[in-house]
């Protein structure tokens, strides 16, 4: 019986994140309502709440999923030989996840310029390269922290800027960019 149970409460959080991303995609946050989001679910307004206690906790939910995703791509092979090859790492998979999912993230900034959403994958990316800072190197001169804001701040807003820009230059010219960007010594 607890198997089945945990199949119900996957399948209704699964339906709820689903309905949420469909609404960004379409509307701004602060226009989505909870009854919107049962009714693109077909989900009760009591099983939202049973699950969450509001948008926002449905949001941080369905961006952990997201966060998760792309820490653990990013964590799956943490052996490397330098700090420049983990940045590298990291660019690709998180390149990787924006032409993936390019169709809902060009919706989502469209439709939602909101430092919650930024909050949101900021957080996800410096989590990775912080916890493969401290896993790869133990001798640096700047504090890892410091490093890891750094260089997270360059990788999302230059992934939400190729969002709008994907026509312009592919995931690899990107990378390419990124990986003279990251071996460049200030020539």
């Amino acid at each position: 019986m607890d198997n089945k149970e945990d199949l119900r409460v996957k399948r209704t959080r699964k339906l709820l994140s689903q309905a949420m991303l469909e609404l960004l995609e379409e509307k701004n946050f602060d226009k989505i309502s909870i009854m919107d989001i049962c009714d693109k679910a077909m989900v009760h307004r009591t099983t939202f709440y049973k699950h969450f206690s509001d948008k926002y906790d449905l949001f941080t939910y369905v961006f952990e999923e997201v966060r998760d995703e792309i820490y653990q791509r990013s964590t799956a092979n943490y052996n490397y030989s330098s700090v420049e090859e983990l940045y590298f790492n990291i660019a690709h998979i998180a390149f990787d996840y924006i032409k993936e999912n390019a169709k809902m993230l060009k919706n989502l900034i469209k439709h939602n310029d909101n430092e919650f959403l930024r909050g949101i994958f900021y957080e996800s990316i410096e989590r990775s390269i912080k916890y493969l800072l401290e896993k790869t190197t133990n001798n640096m001169e700047v504090p890892i922290k410091i490093v890891s804001h750094f260089y997270t701040g360059g990788f999302v807003s230059l992934g939400i800027w190729w969002v709008d820009n994907m026509d312009k230059y592919t995931e690899e010219q990107m990378l390419a960019f990124i990986k003279e960007l990251i071996h460049s010594k200030g020539n």
